[in-house]
């Protein structure tokens, strides 16, 4: 969070993390819970359609500090590599929904903090930060792990929510959204896409609508985002498999995240 002191609490993992997996960095102060949300692989579960059984589960934490407590899973290698990404998800649903595509980017060296932004899951806010913060918290956590490029790929809902938390001043590299609504609470996307610098990826069906579809073009066009024109689906289910596996548009979103 910029300018705020961020806070991570390590939970454990047992049996099914490495020896060093429960570990914080040096940089970010740490403690032992008294209480906190249910494990991650609990909370997630595994097995077609949820968290792979092989997820390389490398932390479960809590960001925050006070009255924010976001609780996140993170995936990926245990030695962070140059790219992180930030996983912003649907509505109803929470991290947990990433973990397909987490699993699969992390064969390519990505760590991926699959968080559950306020008001859902496992996470306790209030009063409520912008998503700009809580973005913030996740982005500095993988900062302190010596990632150098920090990503945000939201989907649906978490697809404009990267979208403002970007024009709110998140602190991160690149964006992705996909299948991102036009409008957001409050926030219509074509209002703060003057306010988007960073380059930026944007994914839509047609499927989903020819409105939403022009609506998701011009946001490309004014944030001089890419645009790809997926040929049906929505959300994370335009990059990932039931079986985990990166479909030919998971494929073109790791490469950006990549190589952008």
């Amino acid at each position: 969070m910029r300018g705020t002191l961020v806070v991570v609490t390590a939970l454990l993992l047992g049996a099914c993390s490495g020896p060093d997996a429960g570990s914080t960095p040096d940089a970010v102060p740490s403690s032992a819970p008294a209480a906190g949300p249910e494990p991650f692989l609990e909370r997630c579960g595994t097995g077609i359609g949820a968290l792979p059984k092989d997820a390389p589960v490398r932390d479960d934490v809590v960001l925050g500090d006070g009255g924010v407590r976001l609780a996140a899973g993170v995936l990926g290698p245990q030695e962070a590599g140059r790219v992180g990404v930030v996983h912003l998800h649907q509505l109803g649903n929470s991290g947990c929904g990433w973990g397909m595509l987490a699993t699969a980017t992390a064969e390519a060296g990505v760590t991926s903090v699959l968080m559950d932004v306020c008001g859902y899951g496992a996470s306790e806010c209030g009063p409520e930060p912008p998503i700009a913060d809580q973005v913030d918290l996740a982005a500095a956590y993988l900062r302190h792990l010596g990632v150098r490029r920090v990503v945000v790929v939201g989907a649906s809902m978490g697809g404009s929510l990267a979208v403002q938390a970007v024009a709110g001043g998140a602190d991160v590299d690149v964006w992705v959204d996909l299948s991102g609504p036009p409008a957001w609470g409050e926030t219509r996307l074509l209002d703060v896409a003057g306010d988007v610098d960073e380059p930026g990826l944007v994914v839509f069906a047609p499927t989903d609508g020819a409105q939403a579809f022009e609506a998701a073009r011009r946001l490309a066009d004014r944030t001089g985002a890419r645009f790809h024109r997926a040929r049906a689906g929505h959300g994370w289910g335009l990059v990932t498999t039931l079986r985990g596996r990166l479909t030919p548009v998971g494929e073109r979103v790791l490469d950006f995240v990549l190589r952008s």
